[in-house]
């Protein structure tokens, strides 16, 4: 919401004043921007709902139109109000009001995840699933093969072929070293 100073609220009041003095409907919210410079027609309304607010004005409102008062009542714009628009309006804004309840307990609850509160999702949650912790069994150093036994989508289990190396300084068997080394000479 935009803060209005004082006097330019009055400024509001004075021309609106002036169109009641006329005989004339209270000024729409496009005359309000070019009179005051706004940015769009919301902002004259919410100028207009500032003004009710400080006291300078009573507003009626109706579903396309809106009447504006004194609050001593010594003028009042033309224009009709019907008594339902007007009821529903004193309603909106009266508390204790089923409209009115509405709203402050729209206003007063969290906002809320699927239709229901967070404490009433659907018994609950799980808990959260983790993996267990890899644990490598304990492996002589330099003598088993280290072609891994897991695929290339999986998780590394710590697995390995675990036979004899081929020659002993090779890191694979004799069956991985032939699929990990290609020989000279091959085309790629």
């Amino acid at each position: 919401m935009t803060n209005y100073s004082i006097e330019r609220l009055q400024k509001l009041v004075g021309v609106i004043r002036a169109a009641a003095m006329a005989g004339d409907v209270c000024p729409t919210n496009d005359a309000v921007v070019g009179k005051f410079e706004l940015r769009s027609p919301s902002a004259a309304s919410e100028m207009i709902r500032g003004a009710e607010r400080a006291g300078l004005i009573v507003v009626q409102r109706g579903i396309s139109s809106r009447v504006v008062s004194a609050p001593d009542g010594s003028w009042r714009t033309a224009g009709f109000v019907s008594p339902h628009s007007e009821a529903a309006a004193k309603r909106a804004h009266t508390p204790g009001t089923r409209t009115t309840r509405r709203r402050e307990r729209w206003q007063a609850t969290p906002p809320r995840l699927g239709g229901r509160p967070p404490g009433e999702l659907r018994g609950p949650l799980p808990p959260v699933l983790r993996e267990p912790p890899l644990v490598l069994a304990p492996r002589a150093p330099g003598h088993t093969c280290l072609w891994p036994m897991w695929g290339h989508e999986g998780r590394p289990t710590g697995i390995f072929c675990d036979a004899p190396r081929d020659g002993g300084r090779l890191p694979y068997c004799a069956k991985h070293h032939t699929l990990a080394v290609r020989p000279k000479g091959d085309a790629a």
